[in-house]
């Protein structure tokens, strides 16, 4: 069977749901003014997902990410968007009661993940064999490597 990638969960409560494009909290509470489903639009749900994605290598460059996030899908990058997107992204993150230091900015550099309180979300793919049922899809948690 293949393992697919589901989404991620940060924290414990907080669920990335990929394939529907929504921040989703799992935890029934929902502190005040805080919100329980957040829809994403691409850019900021590319930008998130090449964030987990890479965050346990360390920081990750500005070049990575305007060249991963935008200019793999012809749109025009710049630093002043990356900045824009990424703001947007964190208020997103606060409004489902992540802390604000869960993405920081290193120097000049890049960005940087709290990759310790995010747990990757894979599922199996079972093949489909003549048949129009669809078995039910089994997810599996794996925490994410961790760089000493």
């Amino acid at each position: 069977m293949n393992k697919v990638l589901f989404g991620y969960y940060i924290g414990q409560d907080i669920q990335f749901d990929i394939i529907h494009k929504h921040l989703i909290n799992t935890g029934g509470k929902v502190k005040p003014g805080k919100r329980s489903r957040i829809p994403l639009r691409d850019t900021k749900l590319r930008l998130l997902m090449f964030l987990l994605a890479n965050g346990d290598k360390g920081v990750i460059t500005t070049h990575r990410l305007l060249v991963n996030v935008w200019d793999k899908y012809g749109l025009r990058s710049s630093a002043p968007r990356l900045w824009q997107v990424m703001q947007d992204l964190k208020l997103t993150l606060s409004l489902m009661g992540i802390e604000d230091d869960f993405i920081s900015r290193v120097d000049n550099k890049g960005y940087q993940v709290k990759t310790e309180i995010v747990t990757a979300l894979y599922c199996e793919k079972r093949l489909q064999i003549q048949q129009t049922y669809v078995p039910p899809v089994e997810v599996m948690m794996k925490p994410l490597q961790h760089s000493a």
